[in-house]
């Protein structure tokens, strides 16, 4: 059973958490919650997630594992044979801007984010499985 804490007028609980629906969040906002609560949980955020890319050429796409990718949400690191080459952020809704590294080889010009699809546009053509992203990025999960 719930009782007052009177410093702060929360519940506190003398039993283990519930594993059942008797403490609620509804019954702590006075019944104001919205039932239910999946709502809170749609969005997903995946963290150090790396693609290598497997086309040669200047333009290179990297697939994301979560489809329905939030706009505004892609961060992470550009390399190229092992060395990191820039770090990105989102510059517009479908563009990423580049902090550059101390690097004499390839570096990526410009870039898109379309859905799942990260476009890197390098200043020179590079092999296939010569670089990767770790993308770090929220998805809607539903």
């Amino acid at each position: 059973m719930a009782k007052k804490d009177d410093d702060f007028d929360l519940p506190v609980y003398d039993e283990e958490f519930p594993t059942d629906d008797e403490y609620s969040l509804q019954e702590m906002a006075g019944g104001s919650a919205p039932r239910d609560l999946s709502i809170f949980y749609a969005h997903q955020y995946v963290q150090d997630e790396e693609i290598t890319n497997t086309q040669t050429g200047t333009e290179c796409h990297y697939h994301l594992a979560h489809k329905n990718v939030l706009n505004m949400t892609a961060v992470g690191t550009v390399y190229h044979n092992g060395n990191k080459v820039q770090t990105f952020m989102p510059l517009t809704e479908n563009s990423l801007g580049f902090t550059s590294y101390p690097y004499d080889g390839p570096k990526v010009v410009s870039a898109k984010v379309n859905g799942n699809l990260i476009t890197l546009t390098w200043d020179r053509k590079i092999r296939a499985e010569s670089s990767k992203v770790v993308v770090s990025y929220e998805y809607d999960a539903e």
